[in-house]
């Protein structure tokens, strides 16, 4: 019985290292990529210096620098607002909704909000270490747990519980 435990437990810590070392494989690789896109960009400025401009030519590109980032800022401010919109007409269109729905309909949307969130941690680009050892146990060890329980015959409730631990 205890075996089946211990597999378990293993099983799961070996889940959230390799999802922990995908992570950090992840972000090493943008973290390498920004690097090249600097050294780039770097390069393309010691060939722009070696290009003698103009005083008219140095003010025109100081300008439309400016341009670009004043629109920058305003295409920022304007997702900002729209961002805060949509929350505000969510809480709002979700209070109508809960209002009018029995509870079985309730139930099944919230339902609904789950399975999309598990769709999100379930995609491949998704590394985050999941929290939730119901979500975890549920959805990514179910199978292996019940193989487990089959061969050792140990009740699946407490190897959920090596999940959970």
């Amino acid at each position: 019985m205890m075996e089946g435990y211990r597999l378990v437990y293993n099983l799961a810590v070996r889940f959230n290292n390799t999802r922990n070392y995908l992570l950090k494989k992840y972000n090493k690789e943008k973290r390498y990529q920004e690097i090249i896109n600097t050294q780039k960009i770097n390069e393309e400025k010691e060939l722009n210096k070696k290009i003698k401009l103009t005083k008219d030519q140095k003010e025109e590109i100081k300008r439309l620098k400016t341009i670009e980032t004043e629109q920058r800022k305003l295409e920022k401010e304007k997702i900002k607002l729209e961002n805060q919109l949509k929350k505000q007409n969510d809480k709002k269109e979700n209070e109508e909704r809960l209002k009018n729905m029995t509870k079985d309909q309730i139930i099944q949307e919230y339902k609904k909000m789950r399975t999309d969130k598990i769709t999100k941690l379930k995609e491949t680009d998704n590394f985050n270490i999941i929290l939730d050892y119901k979500i975890l146990r549920t959805y990514f060890l179910k199978d292996e747990i019940e193989k487990i329980s089959k061969i050792y015959k140990t009740p699946i409730h407490t190897l959920n519980s090596a999940v959970a631990s």
